[in-house]
């Protein structure tokens, strides 16, 4: 059954003129039940205050000095996020993510917030190694040689683009139904685009097929940016 709390706040508010009396309802026991309300709904604070409110949305340091009350609330909800996205991430399913994208070169900071949805303030890593004691294992794959080092990136620029396929060696990405499906329509030999391709890997760290379909060895940055890396390759046979 769909909620009445946003349609109920709404009937009440008419009784208010100005944003600063909504504002000072919000202060209120009755105003403040509407806000948890509102945020164990999923509704985000920003929306609370100024869609369901219709107030100006104010920083957390401005909502301290003038709105105490609704500052414990948004501190206190926040907190239980917090607590819900790290217990999600002590789930077996979520340790096989995180060790998954550690394996492809995220960091601890990029997986919390680009996957988890949690913010990694200072000190962030210890506190949650501290948390979920299995976190360290999935970070560091005990079998480093399956750790992907060349990448398939589509529509690459400006250090990122779709990771469409990673691979341990530059043979098995070459197999890559994205490169044989290049090579159908270059008319450049096999063997040469090949030696082509492993001499732009040696000397940029990328080989750029197409517009479209380029081949990286690289790490993945802690913001999720491609960064080649150059590679000494032996497979000049």
């Amino acid at each position: 059954m769909k909620s009445t709390i946003a349609e109920d706040l709404k009937e009440k508010l008419k009784e208010f003129e100005t944003s600063h009396q909504r504002m000072a309802y919000m202060q209120t026991p009755e105003g403040l039940r509407y806000v948890d309300a509102l945020l164990e709904e999923g509704v985000t604070p920003r929306a609370i205050f100024m869609t369901h409110f219709g107030v100006e949305s104010r920083s957390m340091s401005r909502l301290r000095k003038h709105n105490p009350e609704v500052a414990k609330i948004f501190t206190q909800y926040n907190q239980r996020l917090k607590k819900a996205y790290i217990e999600k991430m002590a789930t077996p399913e979520g340790l096989a993510k995180v060790r998954d994208l550690s394996a492809k070169g995220y960091s601890l900071k990029a997986i919390c917030e680009q996957h988890f949805n949690l913010n990694y303030p200072q000190h962030c890593r210890k506190q949650l190694l501290s948390w979920i004691p299995a976190l360290e294992q999935a970070l560091h794959p005990t079998d480093h040689t399956k750790v992907p080092a060349y990448r398939i990136v589509l529509g690459y620029e400006k250090l990122k683009g779709l990771i469409a396929e990673t691979a341990q060696t530059f043979d098995e990405i070459w197999t890559s139904i994205y490169v044989q499906n290049y090579l159908k329509i270059d008319h450049r030999s096999p063997d040469d685009l090949k030696a082509m391709c492993l001499k732009d890997l040696s000397v940029r760290g990328y080989c750029k097929l197409s517009n479209r379909v380029v081949i990286v060895h690289c790490r993945v940055s802690k913001a999720g940016l491609i960064h080649p890396v150059p590679v000494v390759v032996d497979h000049w046979h």
